[in-house]
């Protein structure tokens, strides 16, 4: 072949080479909307709210209703590996927990209590790695309820709202059944994350702000992976404020865990309830933010050196993996806590989108929540000269949380 055509097929493969360079970039592009377009239309239920048949409503009275309780093996008694943990006749405050989504099915728009998959998720991944970061300082309580189908989230239609709505009066009758045979009087802290943490934000407003007895009970309130915005403070949850510092009390925490370029804003396409009985857009509206390294609102700067540990998902039987600190940083930047470092492996499934850590909230911060929470229920009983509750020098012998 002679130069010249050796120089016209080189710039013909040239020209396929970017072709296929081009064709392959705009298959990268396009993968994850077609992907999310595909996941949408799979999960969302075959008939309008109206013409389904709700599953069979929680009986509280009965252990099986619970995820969490005390005196009972389940995974929220769980504890990282070498990490000490507290008898439960010791734990002079309580923890009521209400889970997250893990029903993304097509079924109906809300799951019974005993559908297999989601259950499993409840227990192996939600109480194993979010609820147990408060068996230190509490006793847990963790209703099991007929959770809002995945599709709610995406996109606010009135049936994802009256799906929400049928979740929430679990979520009320199980608050009520704890308050009446449970509680006793003692203070006590609410939790959860992304669907449990709008259900507990609805619960506070309506059920706690403006009752001066459960008001003064209430420790904190850990919610994060769901917006409080600030007018909701003056609104609806006056006289309760947000947790400024590490022992702050009767206050509310928040906190969305995302990348540098994450989107906070998508967290605020859903309408948000407002009492007494609307939803509002909330688009553009500001939010908290409380910073899971320092516990302080709004601090920018998060660094290593005061991240106590984070956790990696571990399903099964056996105890969470080891904790390993300084592996994160970050810190309260544009209305959500931005990660500038994460120098550990196994937090790089991105179920919401590039930089977005949702899934991550707790596990990120494991360590840092768990002495959080203890440090501020003990100023919680300093406040009102209670014994304080403290950690045991030694770690008893712990049996592994049954299936």
């Amino acid at each position: 072949m002679s130069d010249e055509g050796a120089k016209k097929e080189a710039s013909k493969l040239k020209r396929i080479l970017i072709v296929v360079g081009i064709l392959g970039a705009l298959l990268i592009l396009l993968a994850r909307p077609m992907l999310f377009m595909y996941f949408r239309w799979k999960i969302k239920p075959g008939k309008p709210f109206a013409e389904t048949t709700a599953p069979k409503a929680p009986d509280y009275s009965q252990s099986s209703s619970w995820a969490a309780l005390p005196d009972h093996k389940d995974y929220a008694d769980a504890t990282p590996a070498n990490v000490s943990s507290q008898p439960e006749n010791k734990r002079r405050a309580d923890t009521f927990f209400i889970y997250p989504t893990t029903y993304m099915s097509g079924k109906s728009w809300n799951a019974d209590i005993n559908e297999k998959t989601s259950k499993t998720r409840v227990d192996t991944l939600v109480m194993k790695h979010q609820a147990s970061a408060f068996n230190a300082c509490c006793k847990v309580y963790a209703p099991r309820y007929r959770q809002a189908t995945l599709y709610f989230a995406m996109g606010f239609e009135p049936d994802g709202k009256k799906a929400l709505e049928l979740a929430y009066s679990d979520v009320v009758r199980a608050f009520k059944y704890y308050l009446k045979h449970w509680n006793k009087g003692r203070p006590f802290i609410i939790a959860g994350h992304s669907q449990g943490s709008i259900h507990g934000l609805r619960l506070i407003e309506e059920h706690v702000a403006k009752n001066p007895t459960l008001r003064k009970q209430l420790i904190a309130a850990y919610f994060p992976g769901n917006p409080i915005h600030k007018d909701k403070f003056k609104r609806s949850l006056a006289p309760l404020t947000v947790c400024k510092e590490p022992t702050t009390t009767h206050c509310l925490i928040s906190w969305h865990t995302l990348g540098k370029d994450g989107d906070v804003e998508k967290y605020n396409r859903l309408k948000k309830f407002y009492p007494p009985n609307t939803y509002e857009d909330v688009k553009g509206r500001d939010h908290i933010c409380v910073n899971p390294i320092t516990w302080k609102a709004e601090d920018p700067n998060g660094p290593l050196q005061k991240h106590l540990g984070a956790i990696q998902y571990h399903r099964g039987d056996k105890s969470i993996p080891e904790p390993i600190a300084s592996t994160v940083s970050g810190g309260c930047v544009k209305r959500a806590m931005r990660v500038t470092e994460v120098r550990l492996k196994g937090f790089d499934r991105m179920l919401f989108g590039p930089g977005d850590y949702h899934i991550y909230d707790y596990n990120l911060f494991y360590m840092n929540i768990r002495k959080n929470a203890l440090e501020r229920t003990n100023a919680y009983f300093a406040k009102y000269n209670k014994k304080k509750t403290t950690p045991p020098t030694k770690r008893p012998p712990t049996s592994a949380p049954k299936q």
